[in-house]
């Protein structure tokens, strides 16, 4: 998701090598692509945590009941609405997820230091993330993990879809 991000002030001009290209002056968004531009390893993280949203989606079918539990409805009861049902879970989940990490990982820093000969007043960092981008990227990176080949589907031809409910999903009481 992108992020908007600035410095400014004298200090913001003694930042180190990539952090000056992405911040200082630059008028445009911090996205992976810009940051990707500066380092290809980058790229590492981001494959990393699409493979645990994909285990997240897996994990995730293997605790979705397949059939209606007893009392409860279901619609399109089968493999395409199981699917349905475990995109609907896991794309809600991150919807809500994705921006509420992105509040609490944005960056604002205002420092006023007396430094001399440089005017350190009002200088700082800013990072802050776009949230309506983080819901719709999280909803659509949820359902697609939810019902895609790493989660509904994998789970349903590993036999695992539905496995490991938890009692009250299976209509047990304790």
């Amino acid at each position: 998701m992108p992020w908007d991000g600035e410095a400014w002030g004298a200090p913001a001009l003694l930042l180190p090598a990539p952090l000056d290209d992405l911040l200082v002056y630059s008028g445009r968004p911090v996205t992976l692509g810009r940051l990707a531009e500066l380092d290809g390893r980058v790229w590492l993280p981001t494959v990393v945590a699409g493979l645990a949203l994909l285990l997240a989606g897996v994990v995730q079918a293997a605790r979705t009941p397949v059939d209606a539990p007893p009392g409860g409805r279901v619609r399109h009861p089968g493999a395409v609405g199981f699917a349905g049902r475990c995109a609907l879970r896991l794309g809600v989940a991150t919807a809500l997820a994705l921006p509420l990490s992105a509040l609490l990982t944005e960056v604002s820093l205002n420092a006023s230091l007396p430094v001399p000969g440089v005017d350190a007043f009002g200088a700082g960092p800013e990072l802050r993330a776009h949230l309506g981008m983080a819901v719709l990227l999280g909803a659509v990176w949820g359902a697609g993990a939810g019902a895609g080949p790493g989660g509904a589907l994998l789970a349903g031809r590993a036999g695992a879809a539905g496995r490991r409910m938890a009692p009250p999903a299976r209509g047990e009481v304790r």
